[in-house]
Order: C-alpha cells, then structure tokens, then sequence
C-alpha cells in the first residue's frame, strides 16, 4: 500500500491486519469520509513538518 502507486477500483484484495470494522452508528460512506479525511491530514502533516512554535503565515 506505500509503494506510492494509487489505484482505481470497484474491489481491491486487502490484507485484514489492516483494515478496521466501520462503525454501526455512521452510514458506510461517513465512515469512508472520515477514514479519508484521516488520512489527507496526516500526510499533510507528514509533508509539511509543523516546529513547535512555528507560524501559520
């Protein structure tokens, strides 16, 4: 999965030591939102390297 190559699909084999149950509470595609909201901030995160103390500006 971080070999860094995307991929467009209806189904996708997945190894289940990495994926996790949705939640009950939540119609399915919330929790897919959430899941890839998840995602786009810890590689933005990740990307941009935040310093304790640094400015936003």
């Amino acid at each position: 999965m971080a070999a860094g190559r995307g991929t467009t699909a209806e189904l996708v084999a997945l190894d289940t030591a990495i994926a996790a149950y949705a939640p009950k509470s939540i119609p399915l595609p919330h929790a897919a939102a959430l899941a890839l909201a998840g995602l786009i901030a810890y590689q933005a995160h990740d990307k941009l390297d935040p310093r304790v103390g640094a400015s936003c500006r």
